[in-house]
Protein backbone atom coordinates (compact mmCIF):
# COMPACT_ATOMS: atom_id res chain seq x y z
CA UNK A 1 0.00 0.00 0.00
CA UNK A 2 2.49 2.38 0.67
CA UNK A 3 4.29 1.57 -2.47
CA UNK A 4 1.06 2.63 -4.63
CA UNK A 5 0.48 5.75 -2.10
CA UNK A 6 4.15 6.74 -2.79
CA UNK A 7 3.63 6.11 -6.85
CA UNK A 8 0.59 8.00 -6.70
CA UNK A 9 2.71 10.95 -5.22
CA UNK A 10 5.60 10.67 -7.37
CA UNK A 11 3.24 10.85 -10.67
CA UNK A 12 1.23 13.65 -9.41
CA UNK A 13 4.73 15.37 -8.59
CA UNK A 14 6.02 15.32 -12.25
CA UNK A 15 2.76 15.49 -13.85
CA UNK A 16 3.03 19.08 -12.30
CA UNK A 17 4.95 21.75 -14.00
CA UNK A 18 5.60 25.02 -12.48
CA UNK A 19 3.95 28.04 -14.12
CA UNK A 20 6.07 31.24 -15.06
CA UNK A 21 4.78 33.68 -12.45
CA UNK A 22 3.91 36.98 -14.13
CA UNK A 23 6.62 38.88 -12.60
CA UNK A 24 9.24 36.33 -13.83
CA UNK A 25 8.12 37.45 -17.28
CA UNK A 26 8.63 40.32 -16.54
CA UNK A 27 12.07 40.11 -15.24
CA UNK A 28 15.05 41.76 -17.13
CA UNK A 29 17.08 44.70 -18.03
CA UNK A 30 15.63 47.59 -19.67
CA UNK A 31 16.43 50.60 -21.71
CA UNK A 32 14.35 53.26 -23.48
CA UNK A 33 12.20 56.29 -22.75
CA UNK A 34 9.66 57.73 -20.70
CA UNK A 35 7.20 60.76 -21.53
CA UNK A 36 3.92 62.16 -20.06
CA UNK A 37 1.06 63.44 -22.23
CA UNK A 38 -1.62 66.02 -22.13
CA UNK A 39 -3.66 66.74 -24.38
CA UNK A 40 -2.87 70.59 -24.25
CA UNK A 41 0.73 70.61 -23.49
CA UNK A 42 4.05 68.94 -24.49
CA UNK A 43 6.29 67.07 -22.25
CA UNK A 44 10.08 65.87 -23.73
CA UNK A 45 11.22 62.05 -23.47
CA UNK A 46 13.36 61.10 -21.14
CA UNK A 47 15.89 57.93 -21.82
CA UNK A 48 15.50 55.47 -18.74
CA UNK A 49 17.05 52.38 -17.34
CA UNK A 50 15.37 49.89 -15.39
CA UNK A 51 16.19 46.42 -13.54
CA UNK A 52 13.40 44.76 -12.94
CA UNK A 53 14.28 41.04 -11.09
CA UNK A 54 12.37 38.60 -8.89
CA UNK A 55 9.89 41.26 -7.65
CA UNK A 56 12.68 43.99 -7.44
CA UNK A 57 13.39 47.20 -9.32
CA UNK A 58 15.78 49.83 -9.52
CA UNK A 59 16.46 52.46 -12.10
CA UNK A 60 17.70 55.78 -13.41
CA UNK A 61 16.69 58.69 -16.12
CA UNK A 62 18.97 61.00 -17.98
CA UNK A 63 16.79 63.59 -16.37
CA UNK A 64 17.20 64.75 -12.90
CA UNK A 65 13.64 63.33 -11.54
CA UNK A 66 12.09 63.10 -15.22
CA UNK A 67 10.84 60.37 -14.02
CA UNK A 68 12.44 59.81 -10.43
CA UNK A 69 13.56 56.28 -10.40
CA UNK A 70 15.17 54.97 -7.64
CA UNK A 71 14.59 51.09 -6.54
CA UNK A 72 12.09 48.82 -4.50
CA UNK A 73 9.42 46.40 -5.17
CA UNK A 74 7.03 45.31 -7.42
CA UNK A 75 4.04 42.77 -8.23
CA UNK A 76 2.21 42.46 -10.88
CA UNK A 77 -0.87 40.73 -12.08
CA UNK A 78 -2.34 39.94 -15.08
CA UNK A 79 -1.88 43.29 -17.26
CA UNK A 80 -1.21 45.25 -14.04
CA UNK A 81 2.19 46.60 -12.08
CA UNK A 82 2.49 48.13 -9.06
CA UNK A 83 5.42 49.84 -7.76
CA UNK A 84 6.78 50.36 -4.35
CA UNK A 85 9.33 52.99 -3.98
CA UNK A 86 11.60 53.19 -0.83
CA UNK A 87 13.80 56.06 -1.52
CA UNK A 88 13.59 59.25 0.63
CA UNK A 89 13.06 61.94 -1.95
CA UNK A 90 13.53 65.66 -1.36
CA UNK A 91 10.49 67.93 -1.75
CA UNK A 92 11.60 70.38 -5.19
CA UNK A 93 10.54 68.50 -7.58
CA UNK A 94 6.74 67.05 -8.68
CA UNK A 95 6.44 63.78 -6.89
CA UNK A 96 3.64 62.43 -9.81
CA UNK A 97 7.01 61.61 -11.76
CA UNK A 98 8.11 58.98 -9.30
CA UNK A 99 8.41 55.79 -10.34
CA UNK A 100 5.50 54.36 -7.69
CA UNK A 101 1.59 53.13 -8.00
CA UNK A 102 -0.04 51.06 -10.12
CA UNK A 103 0.44 50.72 -14.06
CA UNK A 104 -1.15 48.81 -17.02
CA UNK A 105 1.46 47.14 -18.75
CA UNK A 106 1.81 44.84 -22.04
CA UNK A 107 4.22 42.86 -23.66
CA UNK A 108 5.26 42.52 -26.80
CA UNK A 109 8.47 39.67 -27.57
CA UNK A 110 11.00 42.09 -26.15
CA UNK A 111 9.47 45.24 -24.97
CA UNK A 112 7.53 46.41 -22.31
CA UNK A 113 4.96 49.27 -22.16
CA UNK A 114 3.64 50.66 -18.79
CA UNK A 115 1.06 53.00 -18.79
CA UNK A 116 -0.77 55.10 -16.03
CA UNK A 117 -3.80 57.88 -16.65
CA UNK A 118 -3.58 60.22 -14.04
CA UNK A 119 -6.64 63.11 -14.34
CA UNK A 120 -5.87 64.59 -17.77
CA UNK A 121 -1.71 63.48 -17.73
CA UNK A 122 -0.24 59.87 -19.20
CA UNK A 123 2.68 58.86 -18.22
CA UNK A 124 4.73 56.13 -20.85
CA UNK A 125 7.14 54.14 -20.24
CA UNK A 126 8.44 52.27 -23.64
CA UNK A 127 10.95 50.13 -22.97
CA UNK A 128 13.28 47.19 -24.52
CA UNK A 129 14.77 43.96 -22.93
CA UNK A 130 18.71 44.21 -23.24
Amino acid sequence: MRRIIYLLFLSILFACTEEETPSAQIDGNYTGVFIRTHPQAKFAPANVTLQLQGGRFSGTSARQNYPAICEGSYTSFEDKILFEESCIWTADFDWSYILSGSFDYTITNEEITFTRKTGDFTDHYYLKKE
